[in-house]
């Protein structure tokens, strides 16, 4: 797992590269705007896990996991909820105050997490809300929903959903035109992105990584704010609408 920011020519020929290195894999790239100031360093180092969860490495938290539904399929079940269906943001809470799904008939159960290291201690506390109930789980990319709806099973859901690619993905397929509501949280310098920020997953043709990049690779200032009716936000001071965060010491 990776993030890499730089102009867009050049972040296109690094997957092309990437992809040839790869033939036999999919990579589930997803590409969207940011500035000169999205990082400020290079980092590569090498983790345990991921997203840590506080737990062992167990085989059956790989294996339990929910079902993948595409951007389409997960949009299609929540346009025809099932009785008893419930959403569940795997993310912080500070995450979800800026950006949700919001279904008409479909409750959101929201942990209201510090960190992902409180998600097993949430489900062992709270596991009534998932029993018995199809589970309709997502978070940012993915990432989070591997091992996390497999402890939602475990708790008794009757059903365990989750969004391949996360929101961004489903932002990607729907645009402001699905079910979320407000701004994805992101954990560089940028922040919250909307689906103003995204761009296409591949250009018409795989350009030659020899190619120089072309002159309109150069990034767009994309930080300003975005539109007043899909934050759904506010200040804690003023109380006006905002999804601008001030990242603070963690």
């Amino acid at each position: 797992n990776g993030t890499l920011a730089g102009a867009v020519g050049a972040i296109r020929r690094y997957t092309a590269v990437v992809d040839a290195l790869f033939p036999t894999r999919t990579i589930d790239w997803k590409l969207s705007r940011g500035c000169t100031h999205t990082f400020d360093e290079l980092v590569v180092k090498t983790c345990e896990e991921i997203v840590p969860l506080g737990m062992p490495l167990r085989d059956d938290l790989l294996r339990d996991a929910g079902t993948h539904l595409t951007p389409q399929e997960f949009h299609d079940r929540l346009r025809n909820p099932a009785p008893g269906m419930v959403l569940l943001d795997t993310r912080n809470y500070y995450e979800v105050d800026v950006g949700r799904f919001e279904v008409e008939g479909v409750p959101l159960v929201d942990p209201r997490t510090r960190k992902f290291l409180d998600f097993p201690s949430w489900v062992a506390q709270h596991g009534e809300a998932v029993r018995g109930r199809t589970v309709m789980m997502y978070c940012t990319g993915g990432i989070r929903c591997e091992r996390a709806s497999a402890l939602v099973r475990h708790a008794g859901a009757s059903g365990v959903f989750q969004l391949r690619g996360g929101i961004h993905c489903y932002l990607e397929e729907f645009g402001g035109g699905g079910y979320f509501r407000g701004q994805n949280f992101v954990f560089d310098n940028r922040l919250v992105v909307g689906e103003n920020h995204l761009l296409s997953r591949a250009p018409p043709s795989s350009p030659d990584p020899s190619d120089p990049a072309p002159e309109s690779s150069t990034p767009s200032r994309t930080n300003d704010p975005p539109p007043q009716d899909n934050i759904i936000s506010h200040c804690f001071f003023c109380e006006r609408p905002s999804s601008s965060y001030v990242k603070c010491s963690s």
